[in-house]
Order: structure tokens, then C-alpha cells, then sequence
């Protein structure tokens, strides 16, 4: 037995496309639908493990100052100052020291020689002008302070010092035999 199909090929290659594009949004779709439960999965556990954070910082004896705080931060590019906003997870002290601190989750976010925590970290530390960042590594449930050094202007050694001192010493000896004269 032989099917025949009544309808010219361009009908059926038009049927085809609209069949094959409505596939493709519906995958597409429950794709979507997957990743947007995945995110909202993904910010429920932070906010979880942001509220742990928030007593093992009490529990370690920092005072919350504020949740969330938000700094403007300027740099100057080609002398254009140009303003960004920063925002980390809490603003703590103990102490006089006032600290940033920034709680991360996962195999590398809580690990400062992660480059991209690290500079994230650094930022903190210059645009709120704390004494000390703290990085929570919150599944572990573990606080890290994290120092930044000032670069240091460089240390002249005893020769140079020496040697600047014997040159100050003659020509101090030159002046004063001139003016003696």
C-alpha cells in the first residue's frame, strides 16, 4: 500500500519549520524554566548561609554595623573621576577596628588566591577605608582576616646611608674651607 499525500512540498517544508521552531521554544522554554529554579535554589542558599555568617561573626565577637552597606567609591581615569558602588555583606567591628566582610560559598569563591575574590576583597578594602577585610567562608563556617599592606616606600640600606653621610661630611669639610679663606 502507497501513501500519498495530497499537499505540495512547500506546504510540508512550511509545516516542518513551524513544527521544528515551536520545538526549539519549547525547549528553549523549560531550559529557562530549569536555570530560573536553579538561581532562585542558588540565592536561597546565600541567603542562608549569608544569615549563618551574621552569628559566627557574633558568635567571634564582631558587632554588626550594617547588613549589606553600599559605599561609592571614585577612581580617576585619565583624570575624569568616574564613581562605582560597591556594596559588601557586613560592616563589622571589634574593637576599634572597624572590618568588611564578605561571605563567599563553593570549591573556589572562598579561597583568597581565587584572583577574582582576591581583587573583589581589595576593592573592598580601599573604597570603605576599613582597617581589616574578613573573608566567611560560609559552608565551613570559617573567618579568615585577610591584610592588604601598604606598598612601603623603599628602605634605604646602612651603605647607602653610610655612604650618604661620608658625601654630606665633605662637602660640608669643602664649604666650610671656602668660606674660611
Amino acid at each position: 500500500m502507497r501513501l500519498v499525500c495530497s499537499l505540495p512540498p512547500v506546504s510540508i517544508f512550511i509545516a516542518c519549520a513551524i513544527a521544528l521552531f515551536l520545538s526549539v521554544l519549547f525547549v528553549d522554554s523549560i531550559r529557562r524554566a530549569l536555570r530560573s529554579r536553579r538561581l532562585q535554589r542558588s540565592f536561597a542558599l546565600a541567603r542562608k548561609l549569608e544569615h549563618q555568617a551574621a552569628a559566627l561573626l557574633r558568635g567571634y565577637g564582631f558587632e554588626i554595623e550594617a547588613e549589606q552597606p553600599t559605599q561609592t567609591w571614585t577612581v580617576h581615569v585619565d583624570g575624569e573621576p568616574q564613581q562605582f558602588s560597591v556594596r559588601g555583606d557586613y560592616l563589622v567591628r571589634r574593637g576599634e577596628a572597624r572590618f568588611i566582610a564578605e561571605v563567599k560559598s563553593g570549591e573556589l569563591a572562598p579561597d583568597v588566591s581565587n584572583i577574582a575574590t582576591r581583587r573583589q576583597l581589595l576593592e573592598y578594602h580601599h573604597a570603605f577605608a576599613v582597617d581589616g577585610v574578613l573573608l566567611i567562608d560560609a559552608e565551613r563556617q570559617q573567618i579568615s582576616e585577610i591584610e592588604f599592606p601598604s606598598p612601603q616606600a623603599p628602605r634605604m640600606n646602612l651603605r647607602t646611608i653610610l655612604i650618604a653621610f661620608l658625601l654630606g661630611v665633605v662637602v660640608s669639610a669643602v664649604i666650610l674651607k671656602i668660606f674660611n679663606h
